[in-house]
């Protein structure tokens, strides 16, 4: 299961993902749901001991033979007295997939249906209150599962760096606690779901909503090489790399100025953005050729200065954790020798 997010004794399981990472079915969009898909959801429901079970549809128009594997889910969670809330259903997935009839079967009348005024409607079951779910919950919710996992005892996610390795050659600033993006890519269950909202951030931007003109995406490191392999796969783009521009500064590609193509959007992925000093080289070499950046994609974002002028007009930038001097969950510091000179 690549699509769900467990938390407070309430597994949230979003279709959609499930069915772009999973679904084994040949189809033409990842909006169609398939019996694999929803067999493969049961299954890891009926291995976990949970309250409260979301499942959100959102994005998914229509199913194939999936009825028998959604009224086991339905019975599964009737039999363990399990809150079962359905969120974004289509209305002509109701039908489709038979849903109020298995509900009938074994809730009789104790469920209620919401329309959602979009075409689409929430079923909650049993006493729970009637639960609304939108993608501004879900990224939140996340976000603080990420924090969740960095700041547990013995998390590898943040590593505290001994003196004599703290500077950082691409910025020029001492950074104390590395931010270890290795550990989120080999949990995958935490990263694949990951990129997939970061995938539905950049869409609610429209970032790439012209089939006919798509951005490039562009990384510049090993780890961006990873993000990159899978974020291209979401949003169907091809990718361009330089490898690599930081954090020495020394570029191991060749460039050629028509491996950048004139005329073309790009997105750059990263997987920390602290000073920027890469981002802005990467940027520089894409404006060299003639293209023009869109957005900058990254896990982490720590955005140093908050009163910059024209923030306005910056390039997006769309980020699964973004750090401010304010929400700084564990500490991250940015360290010159000027940090102590007052006035």
């Amino acid at each position: 299961m690549y699509a769900n997010l467990e938390t407070d004794n309430t597994l949230y399981v979003f279709m959609h993902a499930e069915q772009v990472y999973t679904g084994s079915e040949s189809y033409d969009s990842c909006s169609i749901i398939g019996e694999t898909t929803i067999e493969n959801i049961y299954l890891h429901i009926c291995k976990i001991d949970i309250k409260s079970i979301i499942i959100d549809f959102d994005e998914i128009k229509k199913e194939k033979n999936g009825v028998t594997w959604m009224g086991k889910i339905i019975q599964h969670c009737k039999e363990k007295d399990i809150n079962l809330t359905l969120c974004r259903i289509e209305k002509g997935l109701l039908g489709a997939l038979k849903l109020e009839e298995s509900l009938k079967i074994y809730y009789d009348a104790d469920f209620r249906k919401k329309d959602n005024g979009n075409g689409t409607v929430n079923i909650v079951c049993s006493d729970s209150p009637i639960y609304s779910l939108t993608n501004e919950i879900i990224y939140n919710l996340y976000e603080q599962k990420l924090i969740e996992r960095m700041n547990e005892h013995g998390s590898r996610y943040i590593i505290e760096r001994e003196a004599n390795q703290q500077y950082s050659h691409s910025s020029n600033v001492n950074l104390p606690k590395y931010i270890n993006i290795k550990a989120f890519i080999e949990e995958k269950e935490l990263s694949f779901l990951g990129l997939y909202l970061l995938y539905k951030k950049s869409k609610q931007l429209k970032l790439f909503n012209d089939r006919y003109n798509q951005p490039l995406l562009f990384f510049s490191s090993m780890a961006g090489a990873y993000l990159a392999s899978v974020f291209s796969k979401l949003a169907s783009i091809d990718m361009v790399f330089l490898n690599h521009l930081g954090p020495k500064k020394k570029l191991y590609r060749e460039l050629h100025k028509e491996q950048l193509l004139a005329d073309k959007d790009y997105l750059i992925i990263s997987d920390v953005v602290c000073l920027g000093a890469e981002i802005e080289r990467a940027k520089t070499l894409i404006e060299y050729a003639g293209g023009k950046l869109k957005g900058i994609l990254s896990i982490v974002l720590v955005d140093v200065v908050s009163n910059r002028p024209n923030k306005e007009k910056e390039i997006n930038k769309i980020s699964l954790l973004n750090l401010t001097a304010d929400k700084n969950p564990f500490g991250y510091q940015i360290i010159t020798d000027f940090n102590n000179i007052k006035n």
